[in-house]
């Protein structure tokens, strides 16, 4: 009975929340198409040979050193409506702000350092994500109270 009563309680009176994502199928869907764009852009050009296999060993190489995207979140961590951000293996992070603008796909989680990560939506529960989509729009509302803007 107690059980089901804490479970009917709003997932906004928490705290924190554990989230351990999984590999995000969406993330590959989108790499894969981003790279048949650029590899059919290269293909396609009017360019010589020699300069289109420079753009593929460019290609190669970015990719290779994952610098042609935005790093994603992959291990598991505790989000605190602070704006902390505890990762199991590692340091716990501040969060200067998550972007929201493409939360049906993606939140984009900016670090106070600069750094950004994603966080896919399909990489985690529906729940939790709606949770760090809450806490986070209340967090960035009682920020700005609090600044005067």
């Amino acid at each position: 009975m107690l059980q089901s009563w804490i479970k009917s309680l709003p997932i906004t009176l928490a705290k924190s929340v554990s989230i351990v994502p999984k590999p995000s199928t969406n993330a590959c869907l989108v790499s894969l198409f981003v790279i048949s764009l650029m590899l059919w852009g290269v293909t396609t050009s009017d360019f010589p040979v020699s300069v289109s296999f420079s753009f593929f060993g460019v290609l190669g190489k970015n990719i290779r050193d994952q610098l042609l995207f935005v790093d994603g979140i992959h291990q598991p961590f505790l989000y605190k409506v602070s704006g902390v951000i505890e990762f199991v293996d590692g340091p716990s992070r501040g969060v200067e702000r998550v972007s929201v603008l493409y939360a049906s796909w993606f939140l984009i989680v900016i670090y106070q350092s600069g750094e950004r990560q994603l966080l896919w939506r399909d990489s985690c529960e529906e729940s939790d994500y709606r949770y760090l989509i809450v806490s986070e729009k209340r967090r960035y509302v009682h920020l700005r109270a609090s600044h005067g803007k």
